[in-house]
């Protein structure tokens, strides 16, 4: 529902500089005008591009990594699980950032 390329801006281009890292931004589809599955579908089909795109993006495809925070935390693992389940490349990390991942929204200290 909030949150966009320019609210996450700084925070990507931080994680990208002192990771040393290619950080690539998805504007993926919001609710409530997009309804579900639709951020999800942003998500694997934005994975994929730039799996796809590795060699012209001047990035390793083989360590890829998806991450992203509360509701792009709960996208990132999704796209992981899908990945995995053979629907998108391979994962090679995830960085979730307080993720929305668990129905019961209980904190957890595991």
């Amino acid at each position: 529902m909030i949150g966009d390329l320019d609210s996450h801006d700084v925070v990507c281009r931080k994680l990208a500089d002192e990771g040393e890292l290619i950080v690539v931004s998805v504007d993926y589809r919001l609710a409530p005008e997009h309804k579900f599955p639709a951020a999800v579908d942003d998500a694997i089909a934005a994975t994929k591009w730039i799996a796809g795109n590795a060699v012209q993006l001047s990035i390793d495809g083989s360590r890829l990594m998806v991450g992203g925070d509360s509701a792009g935390g709960n996208l990132a693992a999704v796209v992981a699980i899908a990945a995995r389940d053979g629907n998108g490349p391979a994962i090679a990390a995830q960085v979730l950032i307080y993720p929305a991942i668990d129905f019961a929204m209980t904190p957890s200290l595991a």
